[in-house]
């Protein structure tokens, strides 16, 4: 909602069908427990962490 979020706070967009919307979503990212994170998984999950945590804007 980054993009839309102060039109949404001035009432210049209204919100619609938001009982359509999925509140949250789960994400899983699974590695065998006796090996190291490679430098790529490790950079995709951190990706996936960035991606789906509560962007700060969001939050309150």
């Amino acid at each position: 909602t980054w993009l839309a979020a102060d039109s949404l706070k001035s009432g210049d967009l209204e919100m619609v069908l938001s009982d359509c919307l999925v509140e949250n979503i789960v994400v899983h990212a699974v590695w065998p427990v006796t090996r190291a994170l490679t430098p790529k998984v490790r950079v995709v999950v951190d990706a996936l962490v960035e991606h789906f945590s509560t962007p700060p804007w969001d939050a309150a």
